[in-house]
C-alpha cells in the first residue's frame, strides 16, 4: 500500500495518524526501490532469488524518502501511561531501524 492509499484509508479514523517517512539509523534522505507488487519495496537491492521466486516483485522505479530515527521522533508519540508497540517489516533493513532506536527501546513493549 502506498502512503497516499494509507492516508486515504486512515483519514476517517480519529485513532489513526499517518506519517510519510521510514525508520532508519540516521535522520536524512534515502531512495527506496519501488516493487511492482508494492510489498517488496526496499531501500536495499533485491536478491536474484527473490526476483526468481516472485517475478512480479521486480522494481519499477525509485522514490526519494525521508528517513527518521525512532529516537528522534518517539517524543511525539510515546506516553508513559500507554503501551507502545513496534512492528518491523523492512525487507532486510531491521538492523538499521533498531540502531536508530537505541535510546527508545526501553519504552517499547
Amino acid at each position: 500500500m502506498t502512503y497516499k492509499e494509507l492516508k486515504k484509508e486512515a483519514e476517517n479514523d480519529p485513532l489513526w495518524d499517518t506519517e510519510n517517512f521510514v525508520f532508519g539509523n540516521d535522520d536524512g534522505k534515502s531512495e527506496i526501490n519501488i516493487a511492482g507488487n508494492s510489498f517488496s519495496s526496499s531501500i536495499f537491492e533485491m536478491l536474484p532469488a527473490h526476483l526468481q521466486a516472485a517475478p512480479k516483485s521486480a522494481y519499477i522505479g525509485k522514490e526519494e524518502i525521508s528517513v527518521r530515527k525512532i529516537d528522534s521522533i518517539i517524543v511525539n508519540y510515546y506516553r508513559p501511561e500507554q503501551r507502545l508497540f513496534l512492528k518491523i517489516d523492512t525487507q532486510g533493513y531491521e538492523k538499521n531501524v533498531l540502531e536508530g532506536a537505541t535510546s527508545s527501546l526501553d519504552k517499547i513493549e
